[in-house]
């Protein structure tokens, strides 16, 4: 298991009404649309701002927590990490993810004899490496669809 460390947090344990609330909204956001959702934001004034896709995802992660009653923390996360932490992150072994910083130049610094990696460098290569493999399998299954039309 990663060890990250928080360095700022907030939590709330949901009420019997905002349970309530936030079924309501999972309901609305996860019923079948023919577009990803939006989310606005009303404010005083009858003003309105937009909320990026990518924070409509990590709010309904949260709104589906605290629909089923549990608390819902929310944190910062130190953007380095240690070689365990960011193997822990892409699913190899630490052996593994120092031979990868030192051959597929992955970024890192050296604190005395440890490395810190950039969570963001490890997210851009897990995806970058998830990118190559997809397009090898729609290759491959392009080529066994050319091989069956030989046959």
């Amino acid at each position: 298991m990663s060890s990250q460390v928080i360095t700022q947090i907030d939590a709330i344990t949901p009420s019997t009404a905002t349970r309530q609330a936030a079924a309501e909204v999972v309901r609305a956001l996860e019923a079948p649309q023919t577009q990803p959702p939006t989310m606005r934001l009303a404010l005083a004034g009858g003003r309105s701002l937009s909320i990026p896709e990518e924070l409509v995802g990590l709010m309904l992660s949260a709104l589906r927590i605290a629909a089923q009653g549990n608390p819902v923390t929310v944190g910062t996360m130190d953007e380095e990490m240690t070689t365990s932490e960011a193997a822990n992150l892409i699913g190899v072994s630490r052996p593994t993810m120092i031979k990868l910083l030192d051959e597929e130049g992955i970024g890192f610094r050296m604190v005395g004899t440890h490395r810190r990696i950039s969570r963001r460098d490890v997210e851009s290569y897990w995806h970058h490496q998830v990118e190559i493999r997809r397009e090898q399998a729609l290759l491959f299954m392009a080529e066994t669809d050319a091989l069956e039309l030989d046959s």
